[in-house]
């Protein structure tokens, strides 16, 4: 078991954004508060590659994205 911590800076916006993470395509957690970091269980994930993706969103747009490929390994 384990966990990552995620972190994330967004520039910033007239609005204020949301920041979404996704591990493998899959919606993780989003927050619409600073600082953007949330702990990633990877005890949830197989061992091996995945790609993290941070989306920042304003007002129900994605206007960034920062895609990442991870090793989880055990």
């Amino acid at each position: 078991s384990g966990t990552a911590r995620l972190t994330a800076w967004v520039k910033a916006f007239t609005d204020r954004p949301t920041l979404a993470w996704r591990v493998d395509g899959q919606m993780q957690t989003a927050s619409k508060t600073r600082p953007y970091d949330v702990e990633w269980d990877t005890s949830k994930v197989a061992a091996g590659k995945h790609e993290l993706e941070a989306l920042v969103v304003v007002e129900g747009k994605v206007v960034a994205r920062q895609t990442l490929s991870v090793l989880v390994a055990r």
